[in-house]
């Protein structure tokens, strides 16, 4: 199925967009059973809108939205986003921008864990990702990686508890230059700026 300039929205009007064409390829034995289930969801060219709190600029808020949407799915398909754009919006302010973004956001049931891949554009600086976001059980394995010239940056290890969770693992950070690391968040503070290779 081919469908040309999409809007989408949820239902509480946190997250939304439109795509200038999206592609759904639908499994067949459902089909053959009168079911319309999709294998694989291709969204071209996306824009899309996350309502964030607009409390603080941190990266955990501006996921948040998508994924609090992800996890709340009862069947997810494989979702593809080519060369779209995520805006980041609170009180009706855009407070950031991701850009080129490129994901795989890989099928699943439930309860098991958000997986995905690609590549993203934040303030002018290509960044790859690949991270595993648990949705479900006490104890559950989360890990993240993101590339760029500015950093490298891993984290993995255990999540556990539901309400207040707490990580056990590892967090390894590289960067050739912590100035331009602290620059790319807009952060200037002055020990920073004495400082250049960093590996911890």
């Amino acid at each position: 199925i081919e469908l040309s300039q999409v809007s989408f929205r949820q239902h509480d009007g946190l997250l939304s967009g439109k795509a200038s064409q999206l592609k759904a390829r639908a499994r067949l034995l459902p089909l053959l059973a009168g079911r319309l289930s999709f294998d694989r969801i291709d969204l071209i060219s996306p824009e899309i809108d996350a309502t964030v709190s607009g409390k603080d600029d941190e990266l955990s808020e501006w996921l948040a939205p998508p994924l609090a949407y992800l996890s709340g799915l009862t069947n997810q398909s494989r979702i593809v986003i080519i060369s779209g754009s995520v805006f980041a919006r609170a009180h009706g302010a855009i407070r950031t921008i991701l850009r080129d973004v490129n994901l795989i956001i890989e099928d699943r049931d439930p309860e098991e864990p958000i997986i995905a891949s690609g590549s993203v554009t934040w303030r002018g600086v290509a960044t790859n990702l690949s991270v595993v976001w648990p949705v479900a059980g006490e104890s559950a394995r989360l890990s993240l990686s993101a590339a760029s010239e500015r950093m490298n940056l891993g984290l993995d290890g255990i999540r556990s508890g539901l309400r207040e969770p707490v990580f056990n693992g590892q967090l390894s950070l590289s960067t050739p230059s912590l100035p331009e690391l602290f620059g790319w968040f807009g952060e200037t503070p002055r020990l920073g700026a004495a400082i250049g290779p960093v590996s911890i």
